[in-house]
């Protein structure tokens, strides 16, 4: 297991390093001079030349892409040239809203579609299968910014029920995670009803009703339990995939988390802070994904056995040489 845990950690390091290499070379090739968005329109031509000095704005792209890796491998992603804050402080203070949102929309997900998923899966091919592909068919299909705006004029504005925007009470989490949540559910449910579907069919569960367990039981008991690993691993991707910035949603509830400031870095042209989110995201959505693949190794017995038997295939020739010794 140590292998494997390895093998993935090795393979995370390319993948970061070509996301920095490729978001980098793209924000290059933004049009116009940064220099206009850190001056002021009466600036002076002695001004506008110390600020190209300052941060280098005139030197070769692989000298300053070579000294944004070495700032990097310092923890410093620049800082804004609209706020002069530092951009790993700013993506820290937006990642905890952007965490509350993406945790609350993953759960409300898995609580929708683990239900929809399994019963769509026990009533294959009847019309209640057909109803439960129909509703998340719809989750997948409609905008998250449409419903969004929906939800408010409903609940917010006609019932009141819930505040329209920010996070500043408890209850402004439901509408956003609400919006988010619609999208992952559809996915998470076609996902639960064909990896049950997979599971209600196989020999155990045959053996299992021959023995008297009720059909409840045996789904629950026996099919879901089976079922569950590719569950937790869409469920993780699903994670990584709101965590790295959920900017429809965000921008639609001025939800104050790293979509909405990704949003406005965009509008302000501010390059620091849209390649260092784009990076931490990516980042995030690897480790996010390293974990998800780590503990799936330890919940599916069929890894373990793999890399159990190629560490016995290795030690058996030496062992061996050295009986015949």
């Amino acid at each position: 297991m140590g292998r494997y845990i390895l093998k993935r950690l090795a393979m995370l390091i390319p993948v970061i390093l070509g996301v920095i290499f490729v978001v980098f070379f793209i924000m290059d090739l933004a049009p116009g001079s940064p220099v206009n968005q850190m001056v002021s329109e009466n600036a002076t031509e002695e001004e506008i030349q110390a600020i190209i000095d300052e941060y280098g704005f005139d030197d070769p792209l692989l000298v300053r892409y070579g000294r944004y890796i070495w700032d990097l491998l310092h923890g410093d992603l620049g800082r804004s040239y609209t706020t002069k804050q530092p951009v790993l402080e700013l993506y820290l203070q937006k990642l905890g809203a952007t965490a509350q949102l993406a945790i609350s929309a993953i759960l409300l997900a898995m609580i929708m579609s683990l239900p929809l998923g399994i019963y769509a899966a026990v009533k294959q091919n009847k019309w209640q299968d057909g109803a439960c592909m129909v509703i998340s068919l719809l989750g997948l299909s409609i905008p998250n910014f449409w419903l969004g705006l929906m939800l408010i004029i409903l609940f917010a504005l006609h019932l009141g029920w819930f505040p329209a925007s920010g996070n500043r009470e408890l209850i402004s989490i439901v509408l956003p995670a609400f919006t988010e949540g619609t999208g992952l559910m559809a996915f998470l449910t076609r996902t639960t009803r064909s990896s049950m579907l997979e599971t209600i069919r196989a020999d155990y569960m045959v053996t299992a009703r021959a023995k008297g367990v009720t059909r409840v039981a045996s789904v629950m008991k026996h099919a879901l339990k089976n079922a569950l690993i590719p569950i937790v691993n869409a469920s993780g991707m699903q994670l990584a995939y709101v965590m790295a910035g959920s900017v429809l949603t965000e921008t639609v509830f001025a939800w104050p988390g790293v979509g909405r400031q990704l949003v406005i870095a965009i509008t302000d042209r501010d390059i620091p802070v849209i390649t260092g989110f784009l990076i931490m995201g990516a980042t995030i959505t690897a480790l996010i994904n390293l974990t998800v693949d780590i503990v799936y190794a330890y919940v599916d017995p069929r890894i373990k056995v793999q890399y159990a038997t190629k560490k016995k295939a290795k030690k058996t020739p030496k062992a061996k040489e050295e009986k015949a010794a």
